[in-house]
């Protein structure tokens, strides 16, 4: 074929161009269309304007919080290792989490630590989490009145203050919230039409929701309620039958799919965190039931208490938890006395309040009950107990089941009592958000504080840097990822990791100052006899001979290294024995301080193959350990 040939096959031809216009402009069509329905509609600009308040909300929360532990964690491992696909799919601590890894990777693009693109993300998230939930109780209930309550219950949930508030929760629990959402609303259409397109799409969004956290796999809680309970009649041995029959298609995709996943999901995951003892689950329970569940209900906790630097624990008062005991009660009791059918509503909250018992006593027992506290451990009820509102109160369209009127209630049925009840609920909500402690770390004690004042310091010193390789304080970074080359990986340029430091080697200070170490002196070489010494020299004089210094008393364990103050008349290779080990160094000529790992077990240094011209002076052999002026000595 010739060039004008194959450049002829390349150029779209009419009808491809007609097409392709065509598809452009049916998308204007209903992207219009849309647009005209939410400003014709008193319910869907309500419902914008829900979003709007929500969304100021939690971006003034987020603009006074910055990144925290897991979040630099993360961004860490994106700055090291990229948009491969082994990081993609690399677990972090037990959760598999690609998504995740790639919003990272972003940020991990920018300038060190840019928290404006982390804001970015969380909102975006946000505000698509509470559209996709408008969606689906537009899909179940139509435009009406009523959805307003359950959505904004949604938007102002407190079970989303840790998702807004803390970046690496936001970017698992908002996205598995979202597909929560869509996923319902394709399968509740497929559940009326039977269209296979519908299908395909619920099991899309389970699929992108999984790239994202693997509890995305709860939003079965619901989506099996739902099926059974409202679009099925009889027993529950008949219901199970008639979805068989009527819907097996959908049954075995999502089977397989939940096969396929966890198949994938259960290869090479690290043991849970779980105790070696007995579990005791009344405690969890009774915080999952007594604290966490009634309080946010109402809006709570309204305080919080940081337990440790990872776990945010709910402290209502004994106020609260009275109130919102009545008021839950209350809400049962209204639904059983006006509803048919309306207590079965609260079997999705219900059973994911199980599920996520069963997953923290499982995989969290290690931190015992106290960590049921923390609401992000429950964030799929925001969506559960929404829904449970929704179907306890209203019909579901097109269902062969579902909630109705037994008799009319002016609590219910009249717009004064929940539309007060959801103010005290949102002002409620606004404190709680207020309160939450990622909002007041004080300045001293903020990473954002800590690597601001490393870069200014960092600025300041002649690049590279020698470091020894240790860890940041804890209140930064915690485990395997707080040692300074994942720490600091964004200066990776900048720093160096020598095994043996001369002269100018740092470490961090508590403030992210760079600091020469101390060492914690535990064994000092023995004087030098006169036999041992010469003129120019009081200490241990080390030339081309083997010579073994005497330490003051033994040595055991890994933890220890050696400082050596030297003076060397010229350059020379030198090998240092310490037990079993050996190192390779250089002496520099002139007056300098070596410092080495010399872990092992022995009583002696020895010192061998100096040049044979090369005289060096050891005045001092010290063995200790690593101490940052002001900290604790570091094992």
């Amino acid at each position: 074929m010739t060039d004008l040939h194959e450049r002829a096959a390349t150029v779209p031809s009419t009808s491809q161009r007609a097409a392709s216009r065509g598809f452009v402009v049916a998308g204007a069509h209903r992207v219009i269309a849309g647009v005209v329905r939410v400003v014709r509609s008193p319910v869907l600009m309500a419902a914008v304007l829900v979003i709007a308040a929500g969304t100021g909300l939690r971006a003034w929360a987020v603009q006074q919080t910055w990144f925290w532990l897991d979040d630099i964690s993360l961004v860490d491992i994106a700055q090291r290792k990229g948009l491969t696909l082994d990081a993609l799919l690399d677990p972090y601590i037990g959760h598999l989490m690609p998504g995740g890894h790639a919003l990272a990777w972003i940020i991990s693009r920018s300038s060190p630590f840019d928290y404006r693109i982390a804001i970015i993300e969380m909102l975006t998230l946000y505000v698509i989490v509470c559209l996709t939930v408008l969606r689906l109780l537009v899909t179940l209930f139509g435009v009406r009145r009523g959805i307003l309550v359950p959505f904004t219950f949604f938007v102002f949930s407190p079970w989303l203050v840790p998702a807004m508030s803390w970046w690496s929760v936001g970017i698992t629990h908002l996205p598995a919230l979202a597909a929560t959402a869509l996923t319902l609303d394709a399968h509740v259409r497929y559940l009326r039409s039977g269209r296979r397109r519908d299908l395909r799409l619920s099991l899309l969004w389970v699929f992108v929701g999984l790239l994202f956290i693997e509890l995305t796999m709860l939003l079965y809680i619901p989506l099996t309620v739902i099926t059974l309970a409202y679009f099925a009649t009889g027993s529950l041995p008949q219901r199970v039958t008639s979805v068989w029959r009527d819907y097996r298609r959908a049954v075995v995709l999502h089977a397989a799919l939940v096969v396929g996943y966890a198949a994938i999901y259960v290869q090479g995951q690290p043991s849970g965190m779980t105790s070696a003892e007995q579990v005791d689950v009344r405690e969890y329970l009774s915080n999952l039931v007594m604290v966490v569940v009634p309080s946010a209900v109402v809006g709570g906790p309204g305080e919080w208490h940081q337990q440790w630097s990872a776990q945010f624990s709910a402290t209502p008062t004994v106020l609260t938890r009275l109130v919102a005991t009545a008021i839950i009660a209350g809400i049962f009791a209204l639904t059983a006395l006006t509803r048919e059918r309306g207590l079965r509503a609260w079997v999705t909250p219900l059973l994911q309040l199980a599920a996520v018992l069963v997953l923290v006593v499982n995989s969290r027992s290690f931190f015992g009950p106290g960590f049921t506290l923390d609401l992000r451990y429950t964030t799929p009820l925001a969506l559960g107990m929404a829904l449970g509102l929704g179907m306890a109160f209203l019909p579901i369209l097109g269902a062969r089941e579902s909630s109705a009127p037994r008799t009319r209630s002016w609590i219910v049925d009249r717009w004064p009592v929940p539309t007060l009840a959801m103010a005290a609920y949102v002002a409620f909500s606004c404190v709680t958000a207020a309160n939450f402690p990622l909002l007041h770390v004080p300045t001293d004690k903020s990473p954002q504080t800590f690597y601001r004042t490393f870069e200014t310091s960092l600025a300041a010193h002649e690049a590279p840097v020698a470091m020894l390789e240790t860890v940041v304080p804890p209140r930064v970074l915690a485990g395997p990822e707080a040692f300074y080359p994942s720490s600091l990986a964004f200066w990776s340029d900048d720093l160096t990791y020598p095994e043996i430091v001369q002269d100018d080697y740092y470490v961090l200070d508590e403030n992210g100052n760079l600091v020469h170490p101390s060492l914690k002196v535990q064994r000092r070489a023995e004087p030098a006899t006169d036999a041992e010494q010469s003129s120019s020299c009081d200490g241990h004089v080390l030339s081309s001979r083997d010579r073994n210094v005497l330490l003051d008393g033994p040595v055991f364990g890994f933890v220890w290294r050696a400082r050596l103050t030297y003076d060397a008349d010229v350059e020379t290779p030198v090998t240092i024995r310490h037990g079993d080990d050996t190192t390779q160094a250089t002496f520099l000529k002139g007056r300098h301080v070596m410092e080495l790992p010399a872990g092992g077990e022995y009583d002696r240094v020895g010192f061998s193959g100096l040049s044979g011209d090369a005289e060096v002076c050891l005045s001092e052999l010290e063995v200790g350990t690593t101490t940052i002026p002001g900290l604790h000595p570091m094992d």
